[in-house]
């Protein structure tokens, strides 16, 4: 990373990981790379917007399935928290598995990269410069699979129906929560099966969230 007067700096990493085996892993390798200094971790939400506000690193690291008290209950309200409280820190998500749907999120939310662990170490340092120098680091397979899920098939209403049918379970709590008559939620619901080829209105909001339609 250049400073303004062309010398060289050290890019002030932080890593937020709740499993302690990749947790130390990672940071080995951060410290081993050029121009990276790893200045603290965090296991929870919480313990990522505390150090962040503390420490102020050039990047955070963020795993997006983490532990934390509501309202920071994953990496993605981590992101947004930041967002409010530590703006300098740039994100970049690194996560086992990575859907479409949680590189939408991450991204709407504020994250300035998105990889997955597997990454080679390499393209973890070239991300990791990109972001701290206000780019943008993206995994490519991640990125393609965004590309060609293309827009939801869904309307506005069939995502109501889907989104209230995963914490409201009866037909009748739906449509008193959407003002509607019970066979038009049905028939939502129908159609949402449908265009998302599922065998149910529960598989049916999974798809619908792994591709980041809902």
């Amino acid at each position: 990373m250049s400073s303004g007067n062309g010398r060289t700096t050290t890019i002030r990493v932080a890593l937020v990981e709740d499993e302690a085996f990749v947790r130390e892993a990672f940071a080995a390798m951060l410290d081993r790379m050029p121009g990276i200094v790893t200045v603290g971790t965090a296991v929870s939400g919480e313990e990522a917007v505390e150090l962040a506000v503390r420490t102020v690193p050039d990047v955070m690291m963020v795993d997006i399935r983490i532990p934390g008290m509501a309202p920071l209950i994953d990496g993605i309200e981590v992101i947004r928290a930041l967002g409010r409280c530590a703006p300098t820190v740039r994100c970049l998500v690194f996560t086992t598995l990575g859907t479409p749907g949680e590189l939408r999120r991450a991204m709407a939310a504020g994250a300035r990269g998105f990889l997955v662990k597997d990454t080679r170490p390499t393209q973890v340092l070239a991300a990791v410069q990109d972001v701290a120098t206000g780019g943008y680091a993206l995994s490519p397979a991640l990125a393609a699979a965004v590309l060609r899920s293309g827009p939801s098939p869904l309307t506005a209403r069939e995502l109501d129906v889907l989104r209230l049918s995963r914490s409201h379970g009866s037909v009748r709590s739906i449509a008193t929560q959407l003002h509607l008559a019970e066979g038009t939620v049905r028939n939502y619901l129908s159609t949402a099966i449908g265009k998302m080829g599922a065998s149910s209105r529960g598989e049916a909001a999974r798809t619908a969230e792994e591709q980041g339609w809902l």
